[in-house]
């Protein structure tokens, strides 16, 4: 547990808090002036570039994604926000140990949360988490 910790605290929070800080300038920014603009580039991207060094950064993929790599195989991706609309964290994924698909369907049901397809990625689990973000498990290989 305390290993977890020391993870989320380390990784998770520095990463929640860029997308927060991106989503902030763009969210309080009067609409006058020209920073309601920013984001990915101006916020998000110098921020990860502080917190974990320019060398974790990796070129953009097919889909315009900036992705940091980081250690124990752990990455975070960054997307610009589509035209005129906010800033938000769309899903992340936690790798697991294998677990019974069916039982956790079934009780991620029973406590009202929605499961959702993953056509595209037939090894992976989505469900959405209580603040409508997308949350992917994936068996650690």
């Amino acid at each position: 547990m305390v290993h977890l910790k020391r993870l989320f605290m380390r990784r998770m929070v520095p990463a929640a808090c860029g997308v927060l800080l991106a989503a902030a300038a763009v969210a309080q920014a009067p609409a006058a002036l020209p920073l309601r603009n920013l984001g990915l580039e101006q916020v998000a991207l110098p921020y990860y570039r502080m917190v974990y060094g320019a060398a974790a950064e990796r070129p953009r993929d097919a889909q315009r994604r900036v992705w940091f790599q980081l250690d124990n195989n752990t990455r975070i991706g960054l997307q610009a926000a589509p035209a005129g609309e906010p800033s938000t964290i769309e899903h992340y994924a936690i790798k697991v140990a294998p677990f019974d698909r069916d039982a956790l369907t079934s009780r991620l049901r029973d406590l009202g949360v929605r499961t959702l397809p993953a056509p595209d990625e037939p090894d992976v689990f989505r469900f959405e988490d209580n603040n409508r973000i997308v949350v992917e498990l994936r068996v650690a290989g």
